[in-house]
């Protein structure tokens, strides 16, 4: 399309996933980046090169994370490359001293991997500790700390 992928029709009302994921970044991944740091299972992935051989297996992590300042919040950006399973993000902030009152969290997902209709689901979230959240299969999640 003209519209560099991100919208489905010429009127750009009907949006693609791509386009909720700029979005995402650019409402809230525009301070600081932090220093972060991720443990997940992974899976090893068996890929090919352009001419079709095969190449070596990779091990890639089921979430991946990134993590910015700005405004006097943390937003976390966070993947669930899981075509399964939803997985649950226990999130420990080293050297932020603020206790986090408030939580938000935007998650884009769809009901299979390949769909085109994306959900982008918008909830506040009740802060407990440990903090965790639960990102759904195949998920890009926006989490906001105050």
């Amino acid at each position: 399309s003209g519209q560099f992928g991100l919208f489905r029709d010429a009127d750009a009302k009907i949006k693609w996933p791509t386009f909720h994921v700029f979005d995402l970044y650019g409402r809230y991944f525009n301070g600081q980046r932090l220093p972060s740091e991720t443990v997940s299972p992974s899976f090893a992935w068996n890929w090919k090169t352009k001419t079709g051989s095969e190449g070596q297996p990779r091990e890639v992590p089921y979430v991946e994370t990134m993590a910015s300042y700005d405004k006097g919040q943390v937003v976390i950006m966070a993947i669930n490359k899981h075509p399964e399973e939803p997985v649950h993000l226990n999130i420990k902030l080293k050297g932020y001293d603020k206790p986090v009152t408030t939580a938000f969290l935007e998650t884009l997902t769809a009901k299979h991997k390949d769909d085109t209709d994306a959900i982008l689901n918008k909830e506040r979230l009740e802060i407990k500790q440990p903090l965790v959240i639960k990102l759904p299969q195949h998920s890009f999640s926006a989490i906001t700390l105050r």
